[in-house]
Formats: structure tokens, C-alpha cells, sequence
């Protein structure tokens, strides 16, 4: 996976500030999602309900989702066309399906 990779980097020393060792923990206990959801499932069904917790506005986990946000936001409606560059964005917005207007 990429992480293992940056992992590997980070762990040599490559980068300004020398050498570091990091942990990774994907999903379950100990994660970011584990911390700020209380959840240790390894897959996600997609309708899960989670109790609210106050410490869930400064966790590493929604934190680091709102700063994929931005980055992409960021690349999409701003560095991208700036150099005259469109990409379809499909992923940001879901399509509704109206039924057929077609005169019968």
C-alpha cells in the first residue's frame, strides 16, 4: 500500500527532518476512525450510526478528512483550471434520476 511506502521514506531519513518512525493503523481499535467513532469494524456497510461525542470535532480523523476535502477542492476549481485544465467530476455530486417527462 502507499502508506508502507511513505512509511519506509519517512523511517530512512529522506525527508528535512530526519529520521522518524510511524504507526499506521488502517481501521479498527486504535485508529483515528476507532477514536473519533468509538467503531472497530474493519468493513464499513455504509449505514452505520454513530453516538455523538464532542471529542469527535478535534480528531486526527475528521480533521485529516476536511483536509482532503480542501486539497481536492483546491486542485479541482482552482490549480487545474488555472492551466486551462478540466477533469469531469463525477464523485462530488450525486446524480438525481427524474422520472421520464417524455409526452406520451
Amino acid at each position: 500500500m502507499r502508506y508502507q511506502q511513505w512509511q519506509g521514506l519517512i523511517t530512512s531519513g529522506i525527508f528535512s527532518f530526519g529520521k522518524a518512525h510511524l504507526t499506521y493503523i488502517h481501521k479498527g481499535k486504535g485508529s483515528w476512525k476507532h477514536e473519533a467513532l468509538s467503531t472497530e469494524a474493519a468493513l464499513d456497510a455504509g449505514n452505520e450510526v454513530f453516538n455523538w461525542q464532542p471529542s469527535f470535532l478535534e480528531s486526527h480523523w475528521k480533521r485529516f478528512h476536511e483536509a482532503l476535502i480542501a486539497h481536492r477542492s483546491y486542485v479541482m476549481e482552482e490549480l487545474l483550471p488555472k492551466y486551462n485544465i478540466q477533469v469531469a467530476d463525477f464523485k462530488s455530486e450525486r446524480l438525481q434520476y427524474l422520472p421520464d417527462c417524455t409526452p406520451a
